[in-house]
């Protein structure tokens, strides 16, 4: 049987879904089906139809349609005749369906298995995939046969077209609504085109109707036909660099695209002559012909189309015009050289400029001679050079350019542009950009003439002068927080910016993009408000995962009157009942008027207000149930607050950790940015009568330099530190700054900023940190997984899905000794901690093996006296026992003694005393708890424990997050868990690091709090299943009495005895926290504490007294 911990977490079991048929007889085997070997075709959005046959045939021949065609139902849970013994039929029906319903999930592509995720057996998964696909709706079969009649063939291949007709078909036969072949093939035939006019009109002609098959051929056969008449064109790109011998210069050059070379036609505006193309042009057509727009009857230099596209895009060309870079030009000697234009090619290897006036340095070129085309023309290489393109933030290298002096135009080669200057190249339809990688700024833009994408020299000036606007723009929006850009404009004008500016304003935020998207709003409401405090809108936001200042939820009240909101973070929702008053004796006091109404929903935190706001003559409005739109003030206030704070922790790259800081920077903003409900005025302007100042405004997240002289502790300490710009302190005149060393938050008048430098954004760019716990156990908010099972080699069972996917890249370094050998055998087959035993086995051949050898020898050859190890060696060496010991029996045993649980025992009062340390009042109960039970006179002894009830709490609260993460165990019998199919004889490893942070099961699971066992009676011992620090059932650790008492006795003694400070010289307010990866979870960095000395005095004579005894 598997354990209680298993079967608590059977939560995710489903009863099938019953089909309304006879009843299924089930076979005693189980048939094994996989995706791989048994439905190998994917399925696809396009090809349901060939899917479906593939896995109704497979079922059909196995003997198992019943399970997905519904024409049968599965047994009964029970059996009939004794409803509470389960039935072995249903078993085999399950774990049958089971296999059948993972084989369907396996055939499905990334972009189908949404649909089938739901799922809870193989009926269901087919079902949703026949309403999906297979749709007999009405709307569903004129859609296809709209498809069906109107599917021009484009830019397709025949193949590609033939293939998409017989596919709508076989979907409208699956509606059913089939198509017949002659229908199918009138419809295909009447979307032919003119090339396709003879073939259209022979079959039309036939007596007999062809069929499907022989269409397919003979429509394809024909475009083959086509293709092989039909001229194509080299393409000029440098695609290698190498050497050719005089020998082989005659031999002909091949084209490296596998076009086929013509005679070049020089200029991309030249005149076509009649020798070049007088071979390919049809008979009774005008030999002119315009290259820019393929049409016969006129030329380039006339064409209205390539007119109308330069003026569209403001592209100014000469009388005489430049050759413009062509794809279909097969030689790149040009009568006239341009420099003003650089293509930008993705085949090229190398940048290669005609003249030697771009590069900046220049050498003798030592490669190869020739740079080779498209078309196979070798171009003699002289030299080689650097240069660089100018842009407004800075200019981009181009390394090793090779000065070919037969090339028509600059040629950049965009892979080697993006590898050097670190910059990315976004290709559009009509232009392209050249983007900052860091920054995601624009530093060129180019255009698009005839699918060739150039940018132009001469006119890098006036765009990268457009760029550098934007980006001015762009970081005042920044300040400002991310505000609309309605707003942006009102505020710039007011700033002094030039108007003609404003009217071209356009810019992309990704940060508002990615955070601000919403519906649609509803509609205002009929209340008005004459004054401040008439009437006040509330509401509570979260919970959220715990801030890095402890709090998970947040209540604003919003003044009706100026818009104006408040903003208190709280820890608990039931906090509102304390800050309310807080916030009525702060606004009445300060307005010198009453507060006359308070508008909430119906949550318990403001229906416990009722008392006090009769009390005191407040009138109570509340939402009807279930209309939340009514409170709509605060509900659209919070995600006001919640977009711009998201977009605050986004382009500073900070951890949503930082979300109460960046939710106050964003109240402070919105409380500072005019707003269409005042006229454009501001909620500050509105309620003070008097217009906010923008000029103390810095970007959120930015760095700063706080100035920290008092708290240096001599004149030689530095004066500052790097710290993180966090708002501003909404009680003081000063900025909020965070130093991440020190996890201290500073709050000072006296700052200095650099305002385009994020240090969070910079060190996830360039800096790999190494993975923390959280990472490794891969724990979700919300939703971690207590179970991380494992499958031996010769299980058949694949499972998916698991937590840990990945190692990370330290965790196979051991920092303790493994704290059993159990562990170790458990956990030395999974592949993620592969190498750990290894290392476990090399420092006992090194180490421990010859230190307990050397106690057996000394105990041997010493006969004084009779102990434990005597008694071990005498029944080994006794051949008449019936117990066989060997010395690895007995080394193993002295291990277990000796070692087994010592790290472990170090472990939990080191955590313990540094969340006392983080919470002094915490320590200060305990302290007195042991003054007034035990006294001042003694040590604590093991029998006051039972006496000291806050003390047990506290060891409670800190084995709530053990340092051991994972419990292994072996199943013995097949289940289903938690959604997994176990096997028998399967390692599973019990994620109690993830139990204990569970919100499911504990309220505010990542706060220290020992007051929850008050309410919580739990038992170590693992008779609580969310509370398992040393394991449960049989196999729990058989030292936890023993452990207990020294961990009390030991704990006890450090707190009674010595007044614990973080720091140095005890300045710190927390202790680091972060966990280091093992089998067991030590500290990540090592921690200072300072002994307070007056303390230490009055304590002193204790423990000599003691000592002494």
């Amino acid at each position: 049987m598997v354990s209680r911990a298993c079967k608590l977490l059977q939560a995710n079991f489903f009863d099938p879904q019953p089909c309304p048929t006879k009843l299924l007889t089930m076979s005693k085997t189980i048939i094994e089906v996989t995706s791989h070997t048994h439905f190998p075709i994917k399925l696809t959005p396009a090809n349901y139809p060939s899917w479906r046959k593939q896995v109704m045939a497979t079922l059909v021949g196995l003997g198992l349609e019943s399970f997905v065609d519904g024409s049968a139902q599965p047994p009964s849970k029970n059996l009939p005749s004794d409803i509470t013994k389960p039935n072995p039929d249903y078993t085999r029906w399950f774990r049958q369906d089971q296999i059948i319903l993972g084989a369907i999930l396996g055939s499905c592509s990334d972009s189908i298995q949404h649909i089938v995720a739901s799922a809870d057996t193989s009926w269901q998964a087919f079902e949703q995939l026949n309403a999906s696909y297979a749709s007999t709706s009405r709307s569903r079969i004129i859609s296809l046969k709209s498809r069906l009649g109107k599917n021009p063939k484009g830019s397709r291949s025949m193949t590609e077209i033939l293939h998409d007709m017989k596919s709508i078909a076989d979907e409208l036969a699956l509606a059913r609504s089939p198509v017949t072949d002659d229908d199918l093939i009138v419809h295909i035939v009447n979307q032919l085109g003119d090339d396709y006019a003879h073939i259209a009109a022979a079959i039309k002609m036939r007596d007999t109707a062809i069929t499907f098959a022989d269409l397919f051929d003979k429509l394809v056969d024909h475009e083959r036909n086509l293709l092989e008449t039909q001229p194509t064109s080299p393409i000029v790109t440098i695609n290698t660099a190498q050497r050719f011998s005089t020998r082989n210069t005659t031999r002909p050059a091949s084209d490296s695209r596998g076009s086929q070379r013509f005679p070049s036609t020089g200029s991309r505006f030249a005149k076509t002559t009649q020798q070049g193309w007088n071979n390919n042009t049809p008979r009774g057509k005008s030999t002119r012909f315009c290259q820019f727009c393929s049409i016969h009857g006129h030329e380039t230099n006339d064409c209205r189309k390539l007119a109308r596209f330069l003026k569209e895009n403001n592209i100014r060309i000469s009388t005489n015009p430049p050759p413009i870079p062509m794809v279909n030009t097969s030689s790149a000697r040009a009568s006239s050289q341009n420099p003003s234009w650089m293509m930008f090619d993705t085949g090229a290897s190398d940048h290669a400029v005609p003249e030697s006036a771009s590069l900046h340095t220049l050498s003798e070129y030592g490669g190869p001679d020739e740079i080779v085309l498209g078309n196979g023309k070798g171009l003699p290489i002289t030299h080689i050079g650097q240069t660089t393109l100018p842009t407004h933030s800075r200019p981009l290298q181009l390394h090793n350019v090779l000065l070919v002096p037969q090339l028509r135009h600059k040629l950049v080669s965009v892979a080697k542009l993006c590898r050097t200057n670190n910059v990315s190249v976004e290709f559009f339809p009509y232009h392209f950009l050249v983007k900052d990688l860091c920054t995601g700024a624009p530093l060129i833009r180019g255009t698009n003439i005839n699918d060739i994408y150039y940018a132009a020299t001469q006119s890098l000036k006036q765009i990268n002068s457009t760029v550098a606007t934007n980006d001015l723009l762009l970081s005042w929006h920044h300040k400002l927080g991310h505000p609309s850009i309605k707003v942006f404009k009102l505020l710039l004008q007011n700033l002094g910016i030039n108007s003609n500016k404003l009217s071209k304003l356009s810019f992309h935020c990704d940060a508002c993009s990615i955070n601000k998207s919403h519906k649609i709003p509803f509609g205002t409401n009929s209340l008005t408000a004459q004054k401040p405090l008439e009437l006040v809108y509330s509401d509570v936001w979260g919970p959220v995962q715990t801030s890095n200042d402890g709090y998970n939820y947040y209540v604003i009240f919003v003044d009706y009157f100026s818009k104006y909101t408040w903003f208190y973070p709280m820890k608990r929702k039931s906090d509102v009942s304390k800050l309310f008053p807080i916030f009525k004796t702060l606004v009445e006091k300060f307005f010198h008027t009453s507060l006359i109404s308070l508008f909430t929903d119906n949550g318990g935190e403001f229906i416990a207000l009722t008392p006090y706001l009769q009390q005191n003559g407040i009138s109570h409005l509340t939402t009807p149930a279930h209309t939340p739109e009514q409170n709509g003030t605060a509900e659209r206030r919070h995600r006001h607050i919640v977009e711009i704070g998201l977009s605050l922790l986004h382009h500073a790259k900070l951890p949503l950790t930082f979300w109460s800081h960046a939710f106050q920077t964003a109240v402070h903003l919105i409380n500072r940015l005019p707003t269409p409900l005042l006229e454009l005025k501001s909620p500050y302007d509105q309620l003070y009568k008097t217009s906010p100042g923008y000029s103390k405004l810095k970007p959120f997240g930015c760095l700063c330099y706080p100035w920290l002289r008092p708290y240096a502790s001599s004149k030689l300490h530095p004066r500052s530190l790097k710290c993180i710009f966090l708002g501003y302190s909404s009680s003081k005149s000063a900025f909020k700054c965070y130093d991440p060393v020190l996890n201290r938050l500073y709050h000072s008048r006296h700052v200095e900023f650099v305002e385009h430098i994020f240090p969070y954004a910079n060190a996830n760019a360039t800096v790999t940190t190494l993975p923390t716990v959280t990472t490794f156990l891969n724990i979700k908010n919300n939703n971690p997984n207590p179970i991380i099972p494992h499958t031996h080699a010769n299980s058949s069972i694949q499972t998916t899905d698991v937590p840990i996917t990945s190692p990370p890249t330290n965790f196979h370094a051991p920092t303790n000794i493994p704290t059993s050998s159990h562990a170790q055998t458990h956990m030395g087959n999974n592949s993620f901690v592969s190498g750990y035993g290894k290392r476990v086995k090399d420092f006992h051949n090194r180490r421990f093996d010859a230190l307990i050898e050397k106690i057996i020898k000394q105990h041997k050859e010493s006969q004084s006296r009779e102990d434990l190890l005597s008694i071990l060696l005498h029944i080994a060496e006794d051949e008449t026992m019936d117990i066989h010991l060997t010395r690895i029996n007995i080394k193993a045993f002295i291990f277990n003694i000796c070692f087994a649980g010592m790290d472990n025992l170090a472990l939990i009062p080191e955590w313990g005393l540094s969340e006392l340390i983080n919470h002094p009042n915490i320590m200060r109960k305990a302290v007195a708890e042991i003054d007034n039970v035990v006294g001042k006179d003694r040590l604590i002894q093991e029998s006051d424990v039972q006496n000291l009830p806050y003390l047990r709490e506290i060891i409670k609260e800190t084995l709530r997050h053990p340092p051991v993460p994972l419990i292994p165990r072996k199943s013995i019998e097949d289940r289903a868990v938690a959604g997994y199919h176990i096997q028998a004889n399967t390692s599973i490893l019990i994620n109690i690091w993830a139990l204990g942070r569970d919100p499911n099961h504990w309220e505010n699971p990542l706060e220290f709090r020992p007051e929850r066992f008050e309410e919580k009676q739990m038992d170590v011992r693992g008779q609580h299943f969310e509370f398992l620090p040393f394991g449960s059932g049989r196999r729990i650790c058989p030292g936890t009495s023993l452990g207990l008492k020294m961990v009390y006795a030991t704990f006890g003694a450090l707190i009674q005895c010595f007044e614990w400070k973080a720091g140095k010289d005890g300045n710190l307010a927390r202790v680091d926290m972060d966990e280091r990866c093992g089998f067991n979870l030590p500290k990540a960095n090592h921690w200072s504490v300072f002994l307070w000395l007056d303390f230490i005095q009055s304590r002193c004579q204790l423990i000599i007294n003691n000592s002494v005894m």
